[in-house]
């Protein structure tokens, strides 16, 4: 049992090779840009345009969130759909708007367009979590955590892929584009049946931080 950590990250390592490379597609953007990493978290991608001056836009409209149909994976009905569309949409701009930003209600001629997507949420069955990564540490007894690792690999997990992407209304280009995959607890059966309060708290997560991601590029 005492090899079975190493075993896992080396699972781990080799599976985000392979996920790093399906961070970089899209069913949202016209045009995918090079992505690159955006943060320590290994979920988060983005990019953004050469020498564009953020700071020059004194207005930022945040666009209807789309939510895709996923034929692999949930069913979302039409209120779970209007309901993440909704709240994602408020959180990026109370976000955005709590760091400073003019965030306005109508479509700018002259200033940048945040659009968002929902582009899938699916249920998973591996609950491996990216604190199980820090340990063995020194004095940790691994024999113990290496059972609770097995017991995370078997737990099931929401996953909500989001992507964003910043237009310059004016110019009529992309300047930035996000893309960032988060995951949170559920208590689905076989059935995959989840209600809207399982998805809140990871669409929270996401819209936290695409806020954050696009509040750094305007030096907020």
């Amino acid at each position: 049992m005492r090899c079975l950590p190493y075993f896992i990250f080396f699972i781990l390592l080799t599976g985000c090779a392979s996920n790093s490379e399906d961070m970089k597609k899209s069913v949202f953007f016209a045009e995918v840009f090079p992505l690159t990493q955006f943060s320590q978290f290994a979920d988060e991608y983005s990019y953004i345009a050469p020498r564009v001056d953020f700071t020059k836009y004194t207005e930022i409209y945040v666009a209807p969130v789309v939510v895709y149909d996923d034929k692999d994976g949930l069913q979302m009905t039409k209120l779970m759909k209007d309901q993440i569309q909704e709240n994602y949409r408020l959180q990026l701009m109370l976000i955005m708007r709590k760091k400073g930003l003019n965030v306005v209600y109508t479509p700018v001629l002259d200033g940048i367009e945040l659009n968002a997507a929902v582009t899938s949420v699916r249920i998973e069955n591996d609950g491996f979590e990216i604190s199980d990564l820090l340990w063995p540490s020194f004095g940790d007894d691994d024999t113990s955590r290496s059972s609770d690792a097995s017991a995370n690999l078997n737990q099931r997990h929401i996953e909500i892929r989001g992507e964003a992407f910043l237009w310059d209304t004016r110019g009529k280009v992309t300047v930035g584009q996000f893309v960032s995959v988060k995951k949170g607890p559920t208590s689905a059966g076989d059935n995959n049946e989840i209600t809207y309060n399982e998805v809140r708290p990871v669409i929270e997560q996401w819209t936290e931080r695409a806020g954050f991601w696009a509040c750094t590029l305007f030096k907020k």
